[in-house]
């Protein structure tokens, strides 16, 4: 998940699809918090860090 500061807010964005959380948030922080309880899972690819939505995530397990 690319967690993107623009305009004073913070953006979720899925690192496999490009899914952009639908609800702003405010700090840091708050965006870790949310991703946790919205679902979304890290893993961990050609030695990097992604987070992917519920929805890849799923997929991804299945």
């Amino acid at each position: 998940m690319t967690i993107d500061n623009s305009h004073g807010k913070y953006d979720l964005i899925c690192d496999n699809c490009g899914y952009i959380y639908d609800e702003p948030v405010i700090g840091f922080h708050d965006a870790l918090d949310v991703k946790k309880e919205a679902g979304w899972k890290s893993k961990k690819r050609n030695g990097n860090w992604e987070d992917w939505c519920p929805e890849c995530a799923g997929e991804s397990e299945g």
